[in-house]
């Protein structure tokens, strides 16, 4: 397998930068481009194939329409986002009818610590603004305030499923065993944290509808959004024609991968914080719980032993190699990483050197294209040639 990676950001002072993959032999290669500032996530409107949009940390959602890099950002959300660390803007997920109602929607960290699911609409006129003034809340949650530098576990991914409803991943809202009080969040009914959530954000008496099929709609007790529990961290998940792919952060030994139907999603527990991955860590029965389909061990001769990046069932015909795998990294070591969904604990590294950086997040366009964000100022797209 050889692939040339496209630079789509560049590094501050360069013109163009190396990459290696590795798969077989070094395959270099440096394309269009741009900047942009701490990436960390890549949507494509259903309207149209020609224009991206990358979400950057700090709170600007910019636009790429047919590589070009637009100066005006589609939507400039900075005073109202808390960025550093775990936080800030993290998510974008546009509605299936976008081209009509012209609604998406963000997930973002707002000041207070609260986590801030908002619905905005782009301008009639220019699909390349979006309208501030139609900012309309959907969803808050309480974060607990540990300081600037401290941040707790919140999730980060908005996406539209195959059912035409919202998902939303939120993580525990804990920094860990140290806050072992938070951590039971994940499995407590009565708390929307370590969870995926599932709402309709179209409702014309409240801010959000609740599916009846949710699993704890009109049940006592347990909050209707739920419709799955026991998650530690999960910053990112993706569907799959039926099934979704949910990459949980783990604590001190495992990173798990979460692969099911939506049928078996539904009520699913995924036992943190009992479990980590297939990992016991304390009392208690492994009856009811939802094990992951690729779990794998920290490495501990490095400080950052491992946080698992979820990304994308590829489906880019041009990249024939990974056509149907898993596209999936680690945040702490610089490789991408892939599995065949019929049998994940078969894993395949392709090595890529981005000049210290490491992955941090996924997207794609609206061609099935995939991009993989890294830390600081770099966005990739990968393509394969004979």
């Amino acid at each position: 397998m050889r692939l040339r990676i496209y630079l789509l950001a560049a590094l501050t002072g360069l013109a163009a930068t190396t990459f290696l993959a590795s798969a077989s032999e070094a395959s270099p290669g440096v394309v269009e481009v741009a900047r942009f500032d701490l990436p960390v996530y890549v949507a494509s409107a259903p309207e149209n194939s020609s224009r991206v949009f990358v979400v950057e940390q700090g709170g600007k959602i910019r636009v790429l329409e047919r590589g070009r890099l637009l100066p005006r950002p589609f939507l400039d959300l900075t005073p109202r986002v808390r960025s550093g660390s775990l936080r800030g803007l993290l998510s974008i997920a546009f509605a299936p009818n976008y081209r009509q109602s012209r609604r998406f929607y963000v997930f973002y960290s707002g000041h207070g610590d609260r986590i801030r699911i908002e619905e905005y609409r782009r301008s009639r006129s220019n699909p390349n603004v979006a309208m501030r003034s139609s900012r309309r809340t959907i969803l808050v949650l309480q974060l607990s305030d540990f300081g600037a530098g401290d941040a707790p576990h919140q999730g980060g991914q908005l996406e539209f499923g195959p059912d035409g409803l919202l998902y939303i991943s939120t993580g525990d809202g804990s920094r860990g065993f140290t806050d072992s009080i938070f951590t039971r969040n994940a499995r407590d009914r009565r708390s929307l944290f370590g969870k995926i959530l599932r709402i309709d954000p179209v409702n014309r008496r409240r801010p959000y509808g609740i599916p009846r099929s949710n699993p704890y709609a009109g049940r006592t007790p347990g909050r209707g959004e739920i419709f799955a529990q026991g998650l530690r961290n999960p910053w990112r998940f993706s569907f799959y024609g039926s099934k979704i792919f949910i990459a949980d952060a783990g604590e001190e030994d495992r990173e798990e991968v979460d692969v099911l139907s939506l049928r078996r999603l539904r009520g699913a527990d995924f036992g943190w914080p009992r479990f980590e991955g297939a990992l016991r860590l304390g009392g208690g029965s492994r009856r009811g719980l939802t094990f992951p389909a690729l779990d794998y061990p920290h490495r501990h001769t490095h400080e950052c032993a491992g946080a698992v990046v979820g990304g994308y069932v590829v489906r880019d015909r041009n990249v024939p190699s990974l056509y149907g795998r898993y596209l999936y990294a680690d945040y702490c070591f610089q490789e991408l990483r892939s599995f065949d969904p019929r049998d994940p604990r078969r894993t395949d590294r392709l090595e890529v050197n981005v000049k210290g950086s490491y992955p941090t997040s996924f997207g794609h366009d609206a061609k099935g294209q995939i991009y993989v964000a890294f830390e600081g100022t770099q966005l990739v797209k990968l393509v394969e040639f004979d």
